[in-house]
C-alpha cells in the first residue's frame, strides 16, 4: 500500500508538472499559480517542492522545473526501490526478472525451449526393425501390446531371483580360469545349440556355439537369432549355419598358423537335433525350409566343399547347452568343466 501511494503521488507530480509547464509557457514572467486540489495538510512529503514553489510565488523556467522533478523521481526510486517503466502503467520491484522488456514496455518473446532428445533418424526400432523411432513409441508394438499378442515385461521376483543367481555365479567362479592343455592332439571341435522361442516379446530363439582347442574354449557366442523360427528344428538349423561360418573362418586361420596338424581336415560341428543335421546335409530344398533366408543355407555349401562336417551328439553332452538356456547346477558345472573353466592348480 505504501509503494502504491508513492506511485500515485509520483503520477500526481507529473500531472502538476505538465500544468505548471503549460501555465509558465502562457505567462513566462508571471507567478506560478497554485494547482487545483493541492491541499496543505494532506499533501505527501515528496510534493513539498511543488507546494513551496506555489506558496512563495516563485518564477521557474521549464528546464529548471523538470530538473526538480527528475531529482524527486531519483529520490523515490532510491528510498522505496520502485522501478518505473516509461510509457506503461505497470511497475515492478527491483530484482531478477524472468522476461526481458523491449523499448515501449512490451515484453520480449521468450525463446522457444529446446526439444528433448528423441530418436535419431537412423535409430532402429528393436521390435519392427524400422528406423526413425524407438520400441516404446512403435505403432506396431503398441498395437500388438493392446491386442494381447505381446506382454509388457514388468520387474518382479523372477527378475530379482535371476540377478541374485548371476551374482552368486560370479562370486563362486571368481577364482576360475580358462586352463589349456591335457589333449594329446591339437584338434578343433565345435558344439552348437539353440533354444526355441525364448523371447516372449518377439518369439525369437537363442543361438549358441563354442569351439574347443587343447582342452579349453577358444571361441564362443550366445546371441538372439535375427528371424523368427517356426520350429525347434529351424532354430537349430539357423544356429548350425552361424556356427559353420565361424568354423570356416577359424579353419583358414589355423591353416595359416601351421601349428595344428589336423587343420586341413573338415572341422567337426556337433549338433543334438537330427532334423537340423538332415537339412544341412540335404542338397535339395524342402518345402518346410522355403521361407528360410538363403544366407542360412551356406552350411550346405561348406559341407559339400569339405570345409565342415556336422555330426550328432547327445543333448546331455552338448557343451553349448549353457549358452542358450538355464541349466541345473550339476549339468552346468559339467559343461563348464568341458569348456576348460577350472580352478588353477599348480
Amino acid at each position: 500500500m505504501e509503494n502504491y501511494s508513492l506511485l500515485m503521488g509520483a503520477a500526481a507530480v507529473m500531472k502538476m508538472a505538465v500544468e505548471m509547464a503549460a501555465v509558465s509557457m502562457e505567462k513566462p514572467s508571471g507567478a506560478l499559480p497554485r494547482p487545483a486540489g493541492a491541499g496543505t495538510d494532506s499533501c505527501p512529503p515528496h510534493l513539498g517542492f511543488a507546494m513551496a514553489a506555489a506558496r512563495k510565488n516563485m518564477n521557474k523556467e521549464l528546464p529548471e522545473l523538470f530538473a526538480m522533478l527528475k531529482s524527486a523521481e531519483i529520490l523515490i526510486k532510491k528510498e522505496h526501490q520502485v522501478l518505473m517503466v516509461n510509457k506503461t502503467t505497470s511497475f515492478k520491484k527491483q530484482g531478477k526478472s524472468k522476461g526481458k522488456f523491449k523499448k515501449g514496455g512490451k515484453k520480449a518473446a521468450t525463446p522457444p525451449m529446446k526439444p528433448k532428445n528423441g530418436p535419431k533418424p537412423d535409430a532402429e526400432c528393436y521390435y519392427c526393425k524400422e528406423k526413425g523411432h524407438w520400441k516404446r513409441n512403435c505403432s506396431k508394438y503398441l498395437a500388438d501390446l493392446k491386442s494381447g499378442l505381446v506382454k509388457k515385461k514388468k520387474e518382479g521376483m523372477e527378475h530379482w531371483t535371476a540377478v541374485k543367481n548371476i551374482l552368486k555365479y560370479l562370486k563362486r567362479t571368481k577364482d576360475m580360469f580358462l586352463c589349456y592343455g591335457g589333449d594329446q592332439e591339437l584338434v578343433v571341435t565345435s558344439y552348437t545349440d539353440a533354444s526355441w522361442n525364448t523371447d516372449p516379446d518377439d518369439s525369437k530363439s537363442q543361438s549358441g556355439y563354442v569351439f574347443i582347442l587343447n582342452g579349453a574354449a577358444v571361441s564362443w557366442a550366445s546371441s538372439k537369432q535375427c528371424t523368427v523360427a517356426k520350429s525347434s528344428t529351424e532354430s537349430e538349423y539357423i544356429a548350425a549355419s552361424e556356427a559353420s561360418s565361424e568354423a570356416v573362418w577359424m579353419k583358414r586361420f589355423i591353416v595359416e598358423l601351421g601349428v595344428v596338424p589336423s587343420a586341413l581336415d573338415p572341422l567337426v560341428i556337433y549338433c543334438d537335433n537330427m532334423g537340423a543335421i538332415a537339412n544341412a546335409q540335404e542338397p535339395r530344398s524342402h518345402k518346410r525350409l522355403k521361407h528360410i533366408k538363403l544366407r542360412y543355407h551356406s552350411i550346405r555349401e561348406y559341407i559339400e566343399d569339405g570345409e565342415v562336417k556336422i555330426c550328432k551328439v547327445h543333448t546331455d553332452l552338448n557343451v553349448a547347452d549353457p549358452l542358450t538356456k538355464a541349466l541345473p547346477r550339476a549339468k552346468h558345472d559339467q559343461h563348464q568343466n568341458a569348456m576348460g573353466v577350472r580352478y588353477l592348480t599348480m
